[in-house]
């Protein structure tokens, strides 16, 4: 789990319903707050595709940086709900046309050429460090207001590659730890 426990959700149940949670808790060796956490987080994360900005991405003109070049940072929402989340996600960076990213040096870039050595067989991929990754984006050859691809497009197909990643990822089960669900 990440982040502070400071938050509280209230719901009132039945007497039956609050026995089964007690004895549950007590067969676990648990508190039975933390089974009623465990199951309200695990919902929650099993829930979470239903939600819009999973992963959150912001592309901006820094001040004094010339037209046609960006800065786009993407960050996990909650990186804790992915088992492993604070071990670096390759995410394919997709192939935008007239946009170049250089990453971070911190988020160090990977290549890969796929059957040869022609540009079209190369892949660039990002990594996500701890939840975040960040690169500087180019319109590249062309002026920045005759781009075929608008920096919402860019931001748009970063969010989703990022995505896709995530969704394949085993989540961390707030009940049992460590264990996949």
């Amino acid at each position: 789990m990440a982040g502070e426990l400071s938050e509280t959700l209230k719901a009132r149940v039945t007497q039956g319903t609050k026995t089964t949670f007690e004895e549950l808790a007590a067969m676990r060796g648990v508190p039975v707050s933390d089974l009623v956490r465990g199951v309200l987080e695990h919902w929650a994360v099993e829930n979470a595709g239903h939600l819009t900005d999973r992963v959150m991405v912001v592309m901006s003109r820094p001040l004094g940086w010339q037209e046609g070049a960006w800065k786009i940072r993407a960050k996990l929402k909650n990186p804790g709900e992915i088992a492993h989340w604070d071990r670096p996600i390759s995410f394919e960076i997709p192939n935008i046309p007239k946009r170049i990213f250089i990453p971070d040096r911190e988020l160090s870039a990977h290549y890969l050429t796929v059957m040869g050595s022609s540009p079209d067989n190369i892949i660039q991929l990002g990594q996500l460090i701890n939840g975040e990754w960040a690169a500087t984006v180019y319109s590249n050859g062309i002026e920045e207001g005759q781009n075929p691809s608008p920096k919402d497009v860019v931001r748009d197909r970063i969010r989703t590659a990022i995505e896709a990643v995530v969704d394949r990822l085993p989540r961390q089960s707030p009940v049992i730890g460590n264990a996949y669900v």
